[in-house]
């Protein structure tokens, strides 16, 4: 199988391929063709690998279609390396003379229509063929076609084996009519149980011409009919929302190594190539999982941390709230306070006020005040009053008043 595509087979297109159940090997290409390096990886690692022990050290016989990659230089050079004889069928004769057209591919054709019929038949149409569709319907196509019978019947219509020259001949002369034998694919279908349900009904209703039985017979078998299509609807549902499953699944590219150097660039990988790259994809697959586990953890660590240092600073702040609360209120009763002993201090001021001026008029009243003596009077311009011619003494001066006097020393810089 050749798939189209450039950079290798993805995982949706070969997730149904089962090591040893599937003998298929698969390769990919640009055009979804066959080409040069394909040809020869065909030759190498698919016909070589699977003839070479049943033949031994005898030559193999190989017979081809004269498609342009089977007469390279290097397949020719391989097949005498490998002891293949090589037979070349002439132009536009391989629907006469090839196995494959003239007896296998009709019956292909045909089973892979059924099985594509079928398929949109049960998906009513809501599911498209995609490639990692396309191998299932293939597969059933191949098994019921390339069968035992059929391979052998394909080499005796062609007169290969047993050798034979006179089938192709006859096939030219006017009077005969064989035409190359072609297998039609068998239509399964259900009996259904409509026969069942009215040997029944006939056996219990007595008259079965009557009106009534008429009309129970009728709803019995439409009964019967819209339930065969409700399960046949169910069954197509079913099948499709299983396909659509897989459809919605990742398709990576498949990690297929290869241990062997090939001739040419093109490798056909076996099953067992892909159950291994499967196997690499489904561990990558694990250990991302894994990854995405370990990053989800620490992200939760991070937000329950981020939770809890939230948590720890609303408390801090509730704490700084009931603090400061508690700091005003003790400052408004310190003010309180304060304020109170003002008023009492200016209560008792105002009593020791109210006392002393009761006490003050009663003692003005119990002492009178002594009168003040009056002052000599000093005429204007007289100094000193004299005496008579007596030589007597004059009135006597005033004493003099004392004044204290202050000495001021003056500073060193300004002494002389």
């Amino acid at each position: 199988m050749i798939f189209q595509g450039i950079s290798g087979i993805q995982s949706s297109w070969v997730r149904e391929v089962e090591a040893g159940e599937h003998p298929i090997f698969v390769a990919n290409s640009a055009s979804g063709w066959t080409n040069d390096d394909l040809g020869l990886a065909w030759l190498e690692q698919v016909f070589d690998r699977k003839t070479r022990k049943k033949a031994g050290r005898k030559w193999r016989l190989l017979i081809v279609d004269g498609h342009g990659s089977h007469l390279t230089p290097e397949f020719l050079d391989l097949c005498l390396y490998k002891r293949i004889l090589l037979v070349c069928f002439p132009p536009h004769a391989t629907h006469t003379l090839q196995p494959l057209d003239v007896v296998l591919y009709g019956p292909l054709s045909g089973a892979y229509s059924q099985e594509l019929t079928t398929y949109l038949h049960n998906s009513q149409g809501l599911l498209t063929v995609k490639k990692g569709d396309f191998f299932l319907l293939f597969w059933a196509a191949w098994q019921s076609s390339f069968i035992r019978e059929n391979v052998l019947s394909s080499f005796k219509s062609t007169g290969i084996l047993p050798m034979d020259p006179e089938v192709i001949l006859k096939r030219f002369t006017p009077a005969t009519t064989n035409e190359p034998e072609s297998s039609i694919p068998k239509q399964l279908t259900e009996e259904s149980l409509w026969k069942e349900i009215r040997t029944v009904l006939e056996g219990a209703v007595k008259d079965t011409s009557s009106k009534e039985a008429k009309s129970l017979s009728v709803a019995f078998h439409k009964l019967q009919v819209n339930q065969e299509l409700k399960d046949y609807q169910i069954t197509g549902l079913e099948s499709a929302l299983k396909v659509r499953k897989k459809q919605k699944k990742k398709s990576t590219i498949l990690d297929l190594q290869q241990r062997e150097e090939y001739h040419g660039g093109a490798v056909f990988y076996s099953p067992r190539k892909i159950r291994e790259a499967q196997f690499r994809e489904l561990t990558k697959q694990q250990e991302d999982e894994q990854e995405k586990a370990r990053k989800a953890e620490r992200k939760e660590n991070r937000a329950a941390a981020a939770i809890y240092r939230k948590q720890i600073a609303k408390e801090a702040k509730a704490a700084r709230e009931v603090a400061k609360k508690e700091k005003e209120k003790e400052k408004k009763a310190k003010a309180e306070n304060l304020a109170a002993a003002r008023a009492q201090k200016q209560q008792e001021r105002d009593a020791a006020a109210a006392q002393k001026a009761l006490i003050l008029p009663q003692k003005a009243l119990s002492t009178p005040k002594p009168k003040a003596k009056p002052k000599p009077k000093l005429k204007r311009g007289a100094s000193q009053l004299q005496g008579g011619d007596d030589g007597g003494e004059g009135p006597s001066q005033p004493p003099q008043k004392a004044s204290r006097t202050r000495i001021i020393k003056a500073p060193d810089r300004y002494s002389t």
